[in-house]
């Protein structure tokens, strides 16, 4: 039986049943925050990455003292803070010419590949933030389109799959082709001629190794994705209706120009398209079976809506569709993350069933980038306006329990325990109890314990969930901070 003796700070509260709310990791960086070095100047292509062993990649451009814009990446701990075997002091800046604005960054093994296709070029990093000279030319790999004929490309027509670079382009005003780039070996492939389509204007992975090729009809404004072999480039001609799923038409020429697509596949192989139309700020996402046939039963006729925002990254998982970017309201730009169900619901267990938006009190703060890391917590890159500040900065958040609901078990005066905990965990109660268990946000139990010994120094600084067992039968659920 488990007796308590010590005096502790203060407990918050629990009840049986749960609403979940967005709050920031206290344990990350600042208060959830960590906000880089230099500023930059409002068009810093943000990505962000999580490598195996849980640290956090960020890459995007600053203005350093006396220089030009600079492209970097920077290198964070678990925990938010810099990681200072990583590049300089936590940052690799390429001494050489990388576009700031269009460089992409993939990881095979934690090894770090740098994409520029505005310079065609690839620069590879070690896992420390040096660069690996064994790769191509003194870590750079070169390529170019060919000498004869005229071409054209587009900015986002790359992607990445099974370790090898994709990026389209237009040769002589009617041959689609593919460059290709194997990373693992280094070198470059032979092109791949695309069949059935006469432009490329996006890029993206499809299922069982083929390529989800994006293509306009810019007479009648309206978007195509069509499925191509990797292995010579046909169009399959079974997907959607004649090869193509015919998505959205644009009304006028301006809003054509002003749209973007973002593209991902569920667990299912499902296609999970997002738009956003820039110049009338409303979301949208549609969901494609397999076989590209529209799903009618995905949210209200096969279409979510969500006004007065800008989307700039859509993430699928656990079958779920998180959605961030910058709600546009009141003249205000505050960053939202929204969660939907697999049919296109709102995911009613996420914010209280809302869209999170945060409002920082800068002039306005835009999420460019996230990643999902399991269902109660995820990273955003961000960046953030205030006055003649414009910073890029990285946040952690966790779905949490709101622990302040009036149906509770039993009051504040009962049941005390030092939050957040440090070594020790040491709980005053007015009952006796049993038994102490806790769990991961995600509900995994981490430790369960039957004695007096309640030492938590092996526990990951973080959130968790604790579990209150007494003899009359009742369990008490608390949330724990670890430091």
């Amino acid at each position: 039986m488990i007796k308590t003796t010590t005096t502790f700070i203060f407990l918050l509260f629990t009840s049986l049943f749960f609403a979940q709310s967005i709050i920031q990791d206290p344990t990350f960086g600042t208060d959830g925050w960590t906000v880089l070095n230099g500023d930059t100047n409002g068009y810093s292509t943000i990505n962000s990455k999580v490598q195996t062993d849980g640290k956090i990649l960020v890459t995007g451009h600053f203005n350093l003292p006396n220089t030009d814009f600079e492209y970097f990446v920077a290198r964070l701990n678990t925990d938010g803070t810099l990681d200072s075997t990583f590049g300089t002091n936590g940052y690799f800046i390429s001494p050489f010419l990388l576009d700031p604005f269009n460089t992409e960054i993939h990881l095979i093994n934690d090894k770090i590949f740098l994409f520029s296709p505005e310079e065609k070029q690839v620069l590879k990093l070690n896992s420390n933030g040096t660069i690996d000279t064994s790769f191509g030319v003194d870590g750079f790999l070169s390529y170019l389109f060919p000498n004869s004929g005229s071409y054209s490309w587009n900015s986002d027509s790359y992607c990445f799959s099974n370790n090898i670079y994709y990026e389209g382009y237009l040769l002589d005003d009617s041959q689609v082709l593919l460059k290709r780039i194997d990373l693992v070996n280094g070198i470059e492939l032979p092109d791949l001629a695309i069949s059935g389509i006469s432009n490329i204007n996006g890029l993206y992975e499809g299922a069982a190794g083929n390529l989800l090729i994006k293509s306009l009809d810019e007479v009648n404004y309206q978007i195509f994705f069509s499925l191509h072999s990797v292995v010579d480039g046909t169009m399959d001609t079974t997907f959607g209706t004649n090869g193509k799923i015919e998505s959205y038409v644009y009304g006028n020429l301006l809003d054509f120009e002003a749209s973007f697509d973002y593209v991902e596949r569920d667990n299912n192989n499902n296609i999970i398209h997002g738009e956003i139309n820039e110049n009338t700020l409303v979301i949208r996402v549609m969901k494609y079976s397999p076989t590209g046939q529209l799903i009618n039963t995905f949210a209200t006729n096969g279409l979510y809506q969500y006004p007065n925002a800008s989307l700039s990254d859509l993430k699928i998982f656990n079958n779920k569709i998180y959605l961030c970017g910058a709600s546009a309201e009141n003249g205000q730009f505050n960053f939202f993350i929204n969660r939907l169900n697999n049919d296109g619901s709102i995911d009613t267990t996420f914010n209280d069933g809302e869209v999170y938006v945060q409002n920082t009190n800068a002039y306005q703060e835009i999420a460019k980038s996230l990643v999902v890391l399991s269902d109660t917590e995820f990273i955003i890159g961000a960046e953030y306006l205030n006055g003649s500040t414009r910073k890029i900065f990285v946040g952690k958040y966790l779905v949490d329990e709101d622990l302040s609901s009036a149906d509770q078990i039993m009051n504040a005066e009962n049941v005390k325990f030092e939050n957040p905990v440090q070594e020790d965990l040491k709980i005053i109660s007015e009952q006796e109890f049993y038994k102490v268990a806790i769990y991961s946000l995600n509900g995994s139990l981490v430790k369960s314990v039957t004695n007096e010994n309640l030492n938590v120094s092996d526990l990951a600084s973080g959130s968790y969930l604790l579990n209150i067992y007494y003899n009359n039968g009742s369990v008490l659920k608390v949330k724990m901070l670890k430091k």
